[in-house]
């Protein structure tokens, strides 16, 4: 499949089929429920005929490689600075377990993660992990030499955009033979359909409409689980 064709698959797996000239005035206040969960899916924003503008990552976003340190350097003081590492990186978030923290290092400030920045794995001994990507959700954290992080002012959006299959596929492609890494190169020359920031934050507002209903079933799904094992017992 050509590189156009597969940003036109990107399109369509990003944005759900709808009518474009209808879409932006379509109400998302409603309270959602599993009922209208496929009308909302309809209605997300989806590109005009001409496709979004395809822009890089390096055309609209910062990019820097992680910090390099040294078994000397590892500190358990809490004051010293948290290096974040690539199994920090659990499911799209950050978890601050098993972190490492690092002393007597002049660290540069592009090598610095603040709250909203993307933070990327790049090198890894399992393949799996190359290209995961979490939101930093605190400011003056650090991340190692395996990492990188991307800032702009697109990164909410970007968030979703990095978390598809077709991200995934383009590090698989993109890796260095024999080695389980993609470049800063590689990250800056990813291409994307790049909507306006309107745009984004109305398919932003359906996604967390989206989540909300997935976790609110969840814990409903949950709850009848307890209730059917109390019924079960009850039974014996």
């Amino acid at each position: 499949m050509s590189e156009a064709n597969n940003l036109k698959k990107y399109n369509r797996d990003i944005s759900p089929t709808a009518q474009y000239d209808n879409e932006m005035s379509r109400d998302i206040s409603l309270p959602l429920n599993t009922t209208n969960l496929e009308s909302l899916l309809d209605s997300i924003p989806t590109p005009p005929p001409h496709g979004w503008e395809v822009k890089t990552l390096g055309e609209i976003c910062e990019t820097n490689i992680g910090l390099v340190y040294t078994p000397a350097n590892v500190s358990n003081d809490e004051k010293d600075i948290i290096v974040l590492r690539s199994n920090n990186i659990q499911n799209g978030k950050i978890v601050y377990d098993d972190l490492i923290r690092v002393k007597n290092i002049k660290i540069s400030p592009n090598k610095i993660a603040n709250k909203g920045d993307l933070l990327m794995c790049v090198r890894n001994g399992s393949a799996n992990l190359i290209g995961k990507t979490a939101m930093i959700d605190r400011d003056g954290v650090s991340f190692g030499a395996f990492m990188a992080i991307i800032r702009s002012k697109y990164n909410k959006f970007l968030y979703h955009l990095l978390q598809c299959d077709y991200f995934r596929n383009y590090t698989t492609q993109s890796r260095t033979s024999g080695i389980n890494q993609i470049s800063q190169n590689d990250i800056k020359n990813f291409k994307i359909p790049l909507p306006p920031l309107s745009v984004q934050e109305k398919i932003l507002a359906h996604i967390q409409k989206i989540e909300s209903s997935i976790a609110a079933t969840q814990e409903k799904a949950k709850a009848l689980g307890l209730e059917l094992t109390h019924y079960i017992e009850s039974t014996l």
